[in-house]
C-alpha cells in the first residue's frame, strides 16, 4: 500500500504535505493547505503524509486537539480531513457520549443520508469504535428523539419512505387510551406530554428531510445568534455540508435572516483562524 502511494503521489501533494509538516502549529497555513481540497484530494494528502512522515495526519491533529481542547481550529480541521462517512460515525459517537445526548446531530445523519450511506456509516462506526451504532441508539434511555432515530433506522433498512407510519398507529392508540373512560375521566397527562414532545421531534426530523438547506440555515443561525451559542453545531454543519449543499444553505440563510452567512461568521466568530477556515469552506461549492 505504501509503495503504491509513493509511486502514484503527485508533486503537488508532496509539496502540500511538506508545507503542513514544516509549518505545524501555524494554523493559518493549515487552513490554506486543506480548506479548498476535495474529499478525494484530502484522502490522498492523508495517505502521502503517512508515507512521507510515518504518522497519520488525522491522528496528529486529534492529539493536538486532545492536548488543548480550546484549539477549535485543530478539532475542525481534524473533522474536515476525515472521510465523510467516517466523519458521520465520529459525530454520532460524540453525540451519544454527551451527557445530554445531542439527538439533533444524530437525526441529521439519519434523515439526510441515503440508505447505502447509512450502511457504510454503520460499518465505519463498527470498525472505529467496535460497537453497533443502531444498538447504541436502541440502548439509550427512552426519549422522543430516540424513538425517531429507531424509526429512521428501521425505514432505511426496509427502504421505506414513510418513517412514522408504524409508530403513528402506536401513538394514536396510546393517545386514545390516555383519555378513555368517558366524559370527565382523568387524562393520563404524562402520556399526552410525551406525545407532544414526540410531535416536536418528528417535526424536526421531517424539516431536516424535506428541506435540508432551510433546516441547516436555521441551525447555523441559532448556533451564532441563539441564547446559547453552539460552536460545535456551527462547525459540524459547515464541515458536513460544505461538499453537499452549501450554496443552497447560504441562499436560504440570506433569504430568511436578511444577512449573508459569511457576514454572520465574521461578526460572531472571534477566533480568527477558525473564522478563516469556516469562511473558506463556505466560499464556494466544492
Amino acid at each position: 500500500m505504501a509503495a503504491d502511494v509513493c509511486s502514484s503521489r503527485s508533486p503537488s501533494f508532496e509539496r502540500a504535505c511538506r508545507e503542513i509538516h514544516d509549518t505545524w502549529g501555524r494554523l493559518n497555513h493549515l487552513c490554506e493547505a486543506l480548506a479548498r481540497r476535495t474529499a478525494g484530494e484530502r484522502r490522498q494528502i492523508r495517505e502521502v503524509y503517512k508515507a512521507m512522515y510515518g504518522e497519520d495526519l488525522v491522528e496528529r491533529l486529534h492529539k493536538d486537539h486532545a492536548a488543548n481542547p480550546d484549539n477549535e481550529m485543530a478539532g475542525a480541521v481534524c473533522m474536515w480531513m476525515l472521510d465523510p462517512l467516517e466523519r458521520d460515525a465520529v459525530v454520532a459517537r460524540r453525540a451519544l457520549e454527551c451527557m445530554d445526548t445531542q439527538y439533533r446531530a444524530l437525526v441529521e445523519i439519519y434523515a439526510c443520508r441515503k440508505s447505502n450511506q447509512l450502511f457504510y456509516i454503520n460499518r465505519a462506526y463498527q470498525a472505529r469504535f467496535k460497537r453497533s451504532l443502531d444498538q447504541d441508539i436502541i440502548s439509550q434511555p427512552s426519549h422522543s428523539y430516540q424513538r425517531i432515530l429507531v424509526a429512521l433506522a428501521a425505514s432505511h433498512k426496509s427502504h421505506s419512505t414513510d418513517v412514522s407510519q408504524h409508530i403513528a398507529k402506536c401513538d394514536a392508540k396510546r393517545l386514545y387510551e390516555a383519555g378513555k373512560g368517558g366524559t370527565g375521566a382523568a387524562v393520563d397527562e404524562p402520556v399526552v406530554l410525551e406525545l407532544f414532545k414526540f410531535q416536536d421531534a418528528l417535526r424536526l426530523a421531517v424539516k431536516c428531510m424535506c428541506d435540508p438547506p432551510k433546516y441547516f440555515s436555521k441551525v447555523l443561525y441559532m448556533s451564532m445568534k441563539g441564547t446559547i451559542a453552539d460552536r460545535s453545531a456551527l462547525s459540524r454543519v459547515i464541515i458536513g455540508r460544505a461538499e453537499v449543499d452549501m450554496k443552497e444553505i447560504k441562499d436560504a440563510f440570506e433569504n430568511k435572516y436578511g444577512m449573508k452567512l459569511q457576514g454572520a461568521i465574521r461578526e460572531n466568530i472571534q477566533n480568527k483562524d477558525l473564522q478563516s477556515f469556516l469562511l473558506s469552506l463556505t466560499a464556494s461549492s466544492m
